[in-house]
């Protein structure tokens, strides 16, 4: 099992900032730390500062989506399923790759490379 996570912070506007600068972290009202398994579950979930539960409702999606990506599925109200990936971060599927090509180099030299 592999776990990633993110940091993301809440402007006092609301904006929310993923892997924030250590300036904007500073001027941030709340700070949040998401971790998930390569399984989907919440494994990590930190926070620090005022927040609402809608606000951190909104940090777990965007965390999530940044975490999961394409590897996650989307369902809508009606029950359809979103087949676009997110387009952000897909820190799982990065893993992945990185791990792949990495057992690819160190098996070379079973095929005489």
């Amino acid at each position: 099992m592999t776990l990633t996570s993110t940091l993301v912070a809440v402007s006092d506007s609301g904006e929310l900032t993923a892997d924030p600068s250590a300036a904007v972290a500073e001027a941030a009202t709340s700070l949040h730390v998401l971790g998930f398994s390569s399984h989907g579950g919440l494994l990590v979930a930190e926070s620090e500062g005022a927040f609402s539960i809608e606000t951190w409702e909104q940090v777990y999606n965007k965390a999530e989506r940044i975490c999961r990506g394409s590897s996650m599925v989307e369902v809508d109200r009606t029950g359809d399923t979103n087949m676009e990936s997110s387009g952000q971060g897909d820190l799982e599927d990065a893993l992945k790759e990185t791990i792949k090509n990495k057992t690819a180099r160190d098996q070379r030299w079973k095929n005489g490379s």
